[in-house]
């Protein structure tokens, strides 16, 4: 599978869809993926990178042996993410090279960065979020939560988290991210109109 012709999240799903990936097996395997593309996940203390939650150097992952990153739903959200770096910033003629922190991975820390560092944060937690959460299996999942009408919104998250192993705040950032899209679509669909 050639890097340089994946754009996003769609392009990866579809690439590996046509060699037989079993893209609705929930919770994905982010690390099986991860090594289909040919980067190695590292967890070996890096002095570098001791502030840091996670990193990227080309074509591998570095992640901090800081206990709470063995938490399976974070460990998912980290490669994921950095796979997303990996995916969508990969340029040709220099290697790729990203640091991250908790900050960057919640998204809560973007605002002292550059546009372009924000933006390429953004991209990578809106990948993770679509790889780890594909629509049709998040579709299914919601539709058969038993009384959803009479849970609160956090309970309801919470159990969307727990089914396809990933951080609350990732299921909340995929479902801005669709909603996002649908009222897009919606006023597409009446400019057209």
């Amino acid at each position: 599978m050639n890097l340089h012709e994946i754009k996003n999240a769609q392009d990866l799903s579809s690439a590996l869809a046509a060699q037989g990936w079993p893209l609705n097996d929930i919770p994905v395997d982010i690390e099986k993926m991860a090594t289909a593309l040919g980067v190695t996940i590292d967890s070996r203390f890096e002095p570098r990178f001791q502030d840091k939650i996670a990193a990227v150097e080309g074509k591998r992952i570095w992640i901090s042996s800081y206990e709470g990153n063995e938490y399976t739903p974070l460990r998912r959200h980290i490669v994921a993410h950095e796979l997303g770096h990996i995916v969508l910033h990969s340029p040709t003629a220099e290697p790729l090279h990203f640091t991250d922190t908790t900050g960057t991975l919640r998204g809560s820390v973007l605002n002292g960065m550059s546009p372009e560092e924000k933006a390429h944060e953004i991209a990578a937690n809106e990948f993770a979020a679509e790889i780890l959460l594909p629509l049709d299996p998040l579709k299914e999942v919601v539709q058969k939560i038993p009384n959803m009408e009479q849970l609160s919104t956090e309970r309801v998250l919470a159990k969307i988290a727990e089914h396809f192993d990933v951080p609350l705040s990732l299921v909340s950032l995929r479902i801005d991210v669709l909603a996002r899209q649908d009222r897009s679509e919606s006023t597409a669909s009446v400019q057209r109109s």
